[in-house]
């Protein structure tokens, strides 16, 4: 793998070849004349004062400035025809070559005439390449890599790396991405402490503020590109545990000690590897890579691109009452996990025929009213009716026939048919459960569709019903993990089930909710301290330090609550939580002054 890097690409192309490029790939004479007198006769001034002409660079900050750049990449690229053994790849002006071979040896006099080419297109376009930043690394299969071969550029030998950094991803030698972790860790580390400067134990950021800044900022971070270099590996997991670990710290304000179970419970963040996780497998099936094997349901999500002179619009109208002619009312309903579809065509006030449908059970319920339209259009182009009003009461269904944005193949080809009828079609639309006659009837016979026992038409699973599968999975998966832990024993005994929406950052209260904290037991543990309590009768844990001590006998009388209960409950209460603050705060000043 070869990374080339260009040496101030953007502003060294020449416009005479921007203009040449627009003018060889047919763009119209206007755009290019337009482009033309931007790009003349410009200057700056320098700080000096002086006035200098210039005729080289891409336009930047403009939407038109990648695609300008993209018409001298482009020539590069085309140069290449896509092999078994090699392929070059681009993206803005980072160069990227990928060569495969048996033997490493092979790969020099395979590269020299790639290398070479791109040295006359760079020449051509006045373009320099960097001989100190081009750098390659070679992947290892079985062997370990004992011979580096020569790769040249301008005849200079560029060298070879163990960590090649490519649009923000680390490879290595053992695609591994571990060193990548680690470069990201060291990143997540450096933003982590200057977080906790605006944001301590006891001052700062309230704890939802920083909960957010992890997940909009420090979160992304870490799973950027996740989908590259994701693999579900023991090693792997504990090292993302590890780096999501800083921040969950800031965000609890939790002793060190803590373990990342009990962190991530009292955060309400999901353990990062169950994210990546999710992440990886939404995007596996969005995307298409596991796909249904049943080649009879519909992709209702399925975009298309359309020219903007083929967009069509269907205007739509509010329903009055039924007229002398043929009227057909749809309906879509969902329920109980089920889905089922109808229209009604009426004669003037005569019902004359009606249909139904059940749907597969991920159908939504606009996907249901969409295909109930769909299915009556049909109907109607079938008998060929001369002037028929089509009501519903799905506003979004309307909306979305009325849309010119509308990139849906499903809804695009309901238009069509509108569109390309012979006959006038009027939709309109009804407020649902106002009695209105054809509505209700649609509506009635559109649940009694769901309890076909067959399902007449199977909808692939759409993106909302994948995220949202998917994100049950990982609280699923995240909840089995809890029960199963042997961690956080005593935060399992408060919260018992995961909460991505808990955030307990209270430094006082999470030595309770954890067990680590100023509690004699717990400096017993850890530091070898004394387990006796300050008052000097028994082993100072937190049932007997907040329940039953008597250096606070005076303070929890005032109280004046049953403390029969178990500290779960009495944590509910307000007056407690004070109490239970004071103590804490009352034992660290014991703790330095001895």
């Amino acid at each position: 793998m070869i990374s080339l890097d260009i040496k101030n690409a953007f502003n060294s192309i020449k416009w005479a070849d921007l203009i040449n490029l627009l003018q060889k790939y047919n763009t119209p004479s206007k755009l290019v004349k337009i482009f033309d007198s931007f790009l003349k006769e410009r200057s700056v001034i320098l700080n000096n004062g002086d006035r200098w002409n210039y005729n080289i660079g891409v336009p930047q900050g403009s939407s038109c400035g990648p695609i300008l750049w993209l018409l001298v990449a482009n020539e590069a690229l085309d140069m290449f025809l896509e092999q078994e053994n090699f392929l070059v790849q681009a993206f803005a002006d980072d160069f990227v070559i990928l060569l495969k071979a048996s033997a490493s040896y092979r790969f020099t006099e395979m590269s020299k005439e790639i290398m070479l080419k791109f040295e006359s297109w760079a020449t051509k376009y006045n373009l320099v390449f960097s001989e100190n930043k081009s750098k390659y690394i070679m992947f290892k299969v079985k062997k370990t890599i004992t011979h580096f071969p020569g790769i040249y550029l301008y005849g200079k030998r560029i060298s070879y790396t163990n960590e090649l950094k490519y649009l923000g991803i680390v490879f290595d030698p053992n695609q591994s991405f571990m060193i990548h972790l680690d470069r990201i860790q060291e990143k997540i580390v450096r933003l982590n402490e200057k977080l906790r400067r605006i944001t301590r134990a006891t001052w700062g950021l309230r704890p939802e503020m920083v909960k957010e800044i992890y997940l909009s900022i420090l979160e992304r971070i870490i799973l950027y590109g996740v989908e590259i270099w994701y693999r579900d590996r023991v090693k792997m997991n504990a090292k993302l545990l590890q780096i999501q670990r800083y921040p969950l710290l800031s965000i609890t304000k939790a002793y060190r000690t803590t373990s990342n179970e009990a962190l991530q419970i009292l955060s309400g963040c999901v353990p990062i590897d169950l994210k990546a996780q999710m992440i990886v497998e939404m995007d596996s099936n969005i995307r298409g890579v596991a796909l249904s094997d049943n080649t009879h349901s519909i992709d209702f999500e399925i975009e298309e691109r359309i020219k903007p002179w083929e967009i069509s619009r269907i205007s739509w109208d509010y329903f009055a009452n039924m007229c002398n002619r043929f009227s057909v009312f749809t309906d879509g309903s969902k329920m109980n996990g089920k889905v089922g579809s109808a229209f009604v065509i009426y004669l003037g006030e005569d019902e004359i025929d009606s249909f139904t449908y059940r749907l597969s059970d991920n159908s939504s319920v606009f996907m249901a009213e969409v295909f109930a339209i769909n299915k009556a259009i049909d109907e109607i182009i079938l008998r060929n009716l001369d002037h028929v009003d089509l009501i519903t009461d799905s506003r979004s269904a309307l909306m979305a026939l009325d849309s010119p944005f509308e990139k849906r193949v499903y809804v695009n080809s309901i238009k069509r048919k509108i569109v390309n009828y012979s006959g006038e079609i009027n939709l309109k639309w009804v407020r649902a459960h106002k009695g209105t006659k054809g509505n209700e009837r649609a509506d009635y016979l559109a649940k009694l569709a769901i309890e076909k026992q067959e399902i007449d038409c199977l909808f692939h699973e759409t993106r909302t019903e994948t995220r949202l599968r998917v994100k049950q999975n990982m609280i699923q998966s995240w909840q089995t993990r809890w029960d199963s832990s042997k961690n956080g024993k005593v935060t399992r005994e408060f919260f018992k089930k995961v909460c991505v929406k808990r955030v307990q950052g209270d430094f006082y209260l999470n030595q309770i909710y954890t067990g680590h904290g100023i509690f004699r037991t717990h400096q017993y543990r850890f530091f070898s301290k004394t387990n006796v309590c300050h008052c000097g009768d028994e082993i100072g844990d937190m049932q007997h330090v907040l329940l039953e001590c008597r250096l606070w006998s005076i303070q929890r009388n005032q109280l004046k609550i049953k403390l029969n209960n178990s500290l779960k409950i009495l944590l509910g209460q307000e007056k407690f939580r004070i109490f239970c603050r004071f103590v804490i705060q009352s034992l660290l000043n014991l703790e330095i002054e001895t």
